[in-house]
């Protein structure tokens, strides 16, 4: 059962297990205060967000080096991957399947448009809406990138056996299942998800 929220500056508790940062106040500590608390932190060789953010950087270099294309973002990719799958899609269907907001969904796809991969045409039901496509450029990219990015993926966890990837790929889905949970519940309540 949920906990109402009457002070927004408070932790929040959510089904017992989940918690969900609310904004704190601006820090009046001093100097040498902050100085303190922060040897009192455990350690962040621990932090799941600190892994994630080194995972995430060795994904990026690795991405990076191997990429055929060099002007392409991992975003875009995704971009790409979303129209790939469902063309032809709408700007709403891009962003829910790359996870991204609408104003980059946006720039996503003027960079796209730009580099000649993909095209917009109006809905044929409803003229206010345009729909997106692949152009032939965009599918053999597209079909480039993602047998790459699998390579790179592969990478990443090459220092695992099978069940810790099968482990890894889980607890990940997981956790991402319950933030967009936390999301979708913020959408109508009107806050970022994390608050």
């Amino acid at each position: 059962m949920e906990k109402k929220i009457r002070d927004s500056s408070t932790l929040r508790e959510r089904d017992s297990d989940v918690k969900v940062l609310q904004p704190r106040k601006a820090a009046t500590r001093s100097r040498a205060v902050r100085r303190e608390a922060w040897r009192d932190l455990p350690d962040r060789s621990q932090s799941v967000g600190m892994l994630l953010r080194r995972a995430y950087q060795f994904n990026m270099a690795l991405f990076q080096r191997y990429s055929p294309d060099a002007e392409l973002t991992l975003v875009q990719l995704a971009g790409l991957y979303a129209i790939a799958e469902t063309q032809p899609c709408s700007l709403t269907d891009v962003g829910r399947l790359a996870s991204t907001d609408p104003s980059t969904t946006r720039g996503i796809i003027d960079r796209l448009l730009k580099r000649g991969f993909v095209k917009i045409e109006p809905d044929e039901k409803d003229r206010r809406r345009v729909m997106l496509t692949l152009t032939e450029a965009g599918q053999r990219i597209t079909e480039e990138m993602v047998s790459t990015y699998w390579d790179i993926s592969n990478a990443l966890t090459a220092l695992l056996n099978p069940a810790e990837r099968v482990a890894l790929v889980f607890l990940l889905q997981k956790m991402l299942s319950k933030v967009q949970d936390l999301s979708m519940d913020s959408e109508t309540r009107g806050t970022n998800g994390l608050g």
